[in-house]
């Protein structure tokens, strides 16, 4: 095949009719920064909650299990519901234009948790910190699989879904300092909005960044579609994807189920682990943020990029199933160390059984969100992650922290039966996963035999 100039590669989708030039390399992974950098600042908004929990229960009056919905619920609710109806509108219209619109009011949104005095508009504020946030991994994904050829995807993916890590680590860091100054500081009265809290006041400074970031994506090029045989100009409809689904239900239900079943576990200990360590370990939120901080952005950093380069290694070198057997193998190793590290005495001994569970868990999670831009017709793939994301994130982000709090407050009804929570959550739910992920094998391998068939026609 002919070059198609420097830095372009003539690698093909599977799915693709007809295959426009690739952006330059340089440019290519320069979009990869710029969403990644979004990434990381939504993580922040996302995640610094899970460093203010105990003073926000004591302000508030709250208990384990609000807190858990406050971390998990209020967030995934409308984050999940939207990411479907922002899937099919960035199969239509300028994806770097959805991206930037959802990192202006995720950062209004991150803000205004700051000026809530109750349960009730905490959590509304958290449904509206969702609601932008919802509009940029479907966007990314389509807009990804545009620019990378397929041998390359699951690198730039990687990349890019490594900076949950990154972001978490920044929030539990940067958040960590924060309200450890704010907390020395005392409250802090403000003209018309009033006397804040400490934990108010660190809303409105990790909110924002958001807003320097919505400036950067104006430097992003909307990318010119790849188009398939089947694909129409205005993108297919959603009953159009859905039934497509069906027909290969036994592959992305599979995939889909054994990815929130996952995320469930993962959130879990993300939402909950700095708190095990505030209040079962004796730990102050700046210790717990520098120490958990680095942890989660260097093992889980580490267990995404190890994962995206081994699985481009192996399909290079013509292995089957590779993503989905790496998946499995990543939550072989999660499984045992995560559901131990909760219940682990000693401080030390703690952080590192939890450092090996990250990794695992992050090696598992690249592989889990390279497979649908693989799999997905081109003009499908924002309404196919969307799908993938709404169903993950409901089970997962909308019922892993809460399970946890709800397991200490109502089943063990003892708070400082956190890790023991954390524990069951993880020794019961993570090999379900596995399971669905097994049952996804046969049905991927026919995916890929069929593939290579069309790519030799």
């Amino acid at each position: 095949m002919k070059r198609m100039g420097v830095g372009m590669s003539s690698t093909k989708n599977t799915h693709a009719g007809h295959e426009y030039p690739r952006p330059p390399s340089r440019y290519s992974w320069y979009v990869v920064g710029v969403v990644t950098l979004a990434y990381i600042v939504s993580f922040v908004d996302r995640q610094i909650i899970t460093l203010l929990v105990e003073p926000i229960k004591q302000d508030l009056n709250l208990n384990d299990t609000q807190i858990g919905l406050l971390q998990g619920l209020s967030f995934a609710l409308l984050y999940s519901f939207l990411g479907i109806p922002i899937g099919v509108l960035a199969d239509r219209i300028s994806r770097t234009r959805i991206i930037t619109v959802g990192i202006v009011l995720w950062s209004l949104f991150t803000a205004a948790c700051g000026l809530t005095r109750s349960f009730a508009t905490l959590f509304a504020a958290r449904v509206g910190v969702g609601v932008g946030e919802a509009a940029l991994t479907p966007s990314v994904h389509s807009m990804l699989a545009d620019i990378f050829p397929a041998n390359e995807l699951g690198k730039a993916i990687s990349v890019y879904t490594l900076s949950m890590y990154l972001g978490s680590g920044v929030a539990l860091i940067a958040g960590g300092a924060v309200v450890e100054f704010l907390t020395s500081y005392g409250q802090i009265h403000l003209p018309v909005i009033g006397l804040l809290q400490p934990w108010q006041s660190t809303f409105f400074l990790v909110g924002a960044p958001g807003f320097l970031v919505a400036l950067l994506m104006k430097t992003v090029r909307e990318p010119r579609r790849q188009i398939s045989h089947s694909s129409e100009a205005a993108g297919p409809s959603f009953g159009a994807t859905i039934a497509y689904l069906r027909k290969h239900f036994r592959l992305f239900g599979s995939l889909i189920l054994g990815s929130s079943l996952q995320t469930m576990v993962a959130y879990g200990v993300i939402a909950w682990a700095p708190t095990v360590f505030i209040r079962l370990h004796g730990m102050n939120a700046a210790n717990v943020g520098l120490i958990y901080g680095c942890l989660i952005a260097a093992a889980g950093a580490a267990g995404m990029l190890t994962g995206g380069w081994l699985s481009s290694w192996l399909q290079r070198s013509g292995k089957t199933a590779v993503t989905v057997r790496l998946a499995i193998a990543g939550l072989l190793i999660f499984w045992p160390v995560a559901s131990i590290f909760p219940i682990v005495g000693n401080q030390t001994l703690c952080f590192l059984v939890l450092a090996i569970a990250l990794f695992a868990q992050s090696f598992a999670t690249g592989h889990l969100f390279t497979i649908f831009p693989l799999i997905s017709p081109p003009e499908m793939r924002a309404q196919v992650s969307a799908l993938h994301l709404f169903i993950a994130n409901l089970i997962g982000f909308g019922l892993g922290p809460f399970l946890v709090g709800f397991l200490t407050d109502y089943y063990f009804e003892d708070p400082m039966a956190l890790g023991r929570s954390l524990a069951l959550v993880g020794v019961v739910v993570t090999p379900a996963s596995i399971g669905c992920l097994i049952w996804s094998i046969a049905p991927y391998r026919e995916y890929e035999k069929q593939a290579a068939d069309r790519a030799g026609a």
